[in-house]
């Protein structure tokens, strides 16, 4: 039992080690991260953006540039069907 918990002790250590190292090697002043984008993104869309960005459209036309723009959609579902035509 001894052998066992000297074991698990060793393991967590290399696992905290590691985890230590890897996590030290990033600069928490890099602005060119995807996380720093995606938050800068984040604080200067409104709150209509926001929500928008939620909702999915289904494709009922070929243009639907208005939809999107007024909606702020998130994207567009599209179906085998609206393939076939274009």
């Amino acid at each position: 039992m001894k052998s066992f918990l000297s074991k698990i002790g060793v393991l967590l250590t290399a696992i905290l080690t590691c985890s230590l190292l890897f996590t030290s090697c990033t600069s928490d002043d890099d602005t060119t991260s995807p996380d720093y984008e995606i938050e800068a993104m984040l604080q200067d869309m409104t709150l209509r953006e926001k929500i928008g960005q939620m909702f999915l459209l289904v494709r009922d036309c070929d243009d639907m540039g208005d939809e999107i723009e007024s909606l702020n959609a998130g994207g567009i579902i599209m179906y085998e069907a609206d393939f076939k035509n274009s």
